[in-house]
């Protein structure tokens, strides 16, 4: 796993193949995913729970949008890092990455609509099914 946004990036398509092939013949099952543009998009949905952490006003959403970060109509902003360091900027909040897994155990990821994460979560249930039962269980 691994984000699409660097420098000199050819692209999560293009990032994927080269992946995939040379990853072939050495292992069975292995998904090869990349967060376009990059992680940071994976925390942009509407959620009391995200204002909590980045400790700002619950409408951050309107904030980053008279910023130019977020444009209306867009389900997530298109530079999510971006958008992120400004509200960090905006409220003086330092580094937060261990809050990250709070926001992780308190937002649903349900209704998730990024085709990185939604391609992570089906193989992940292709390979561990939830009815799948161990031996030592049986």
């Amino acid at each position: 796993m691994l984000d699409a946004a660097w420098e000199g990036s050819p692209g999560a398509v293009a990032i994927r193949d080269d992946i995939a092939e040379r990853m072939k013949g050495s292992w069975e099952r292995f998904a090869v995913v990349v967060i376009d543009p990059e992680l940071e998009a994976w925390v942009w949905q509407d959620s009391p729970h995200l204002a909590q952490v980045l400790k700002c006003p619950p409408d951050f959403r309107a904030i980053l949008e008279r910023s130019g970060h977020w444009p209306a109509n867009t389900l997530k902003p298109p530079d999510p890092k971006a958008a992120l360091d400004h509200l960090r900027r905006r409220y003086r909040v330092k580094a937060f990455n261990a809050d990250f897994g709070k926001l992780a155990a308190k937002i649903s990821v349900r209704h998730c609509q990024d085709a990185a994460f939604n391609y992570l979560c089906d193989h992940l249930r292709a390979w561990f099914p939830a009815n799948a039962v161990t031996s030592e269980h049986s």
